[in-house]
């Protein structure tokens, strides 16, 4: 865990019984809290933006910073939103225009790049 981080996956509140748990906007560096969650039979999806210092053997990381993704300034509610939209892709939905409102209030809060 981040010394001094008070967001994020922390393994120790996961109950024993959750099976997933989604972190978004954080969670990329918490590898003990991965390892911990995986060892329990809990999947880790972590969408987030912060730099890492290596990908999670044991977390499934979608992370701008560590692939060829052309926006290295898109913030975490911009990830989760491509996340979404993805989804959308796949299952032939289209749920993800539902929240357009809330991410663009969060990348602006988030005072990111908006090029």
């Amino acid at each position: 865990m981040n010394e001094g981080k008070n967001h994020g996956i922390h393994a120790d509140t996961v109950p024993n019984d959750v099976k997933l748990v989604i972190c978004p906007d954080s969670s990329s560096n918490n590898y003990e809290d991965h390892k911990i969650l995986r060892e329990r039979g809990c999947d880790v999806l972590v969408l987030d933006h912060h730099i890492a210092q290596y990908e999670s053997p044991d977390a499934i990381i979608i992370n701008n910073q560590m692939c060829d993704y052309p926006n290295k300034t898109l913030s975490g509610v911009g990830i989760v939103f491509k996340f979404c939209s993805y989804l959308d892709s796949l299952l032939g939905t289209d749920y993800a225009k539902n929240i357009l409102d809330l991410t663009a209030v969060g990348i602006i809060a988030d005072v990111m790049d908006l090029r």
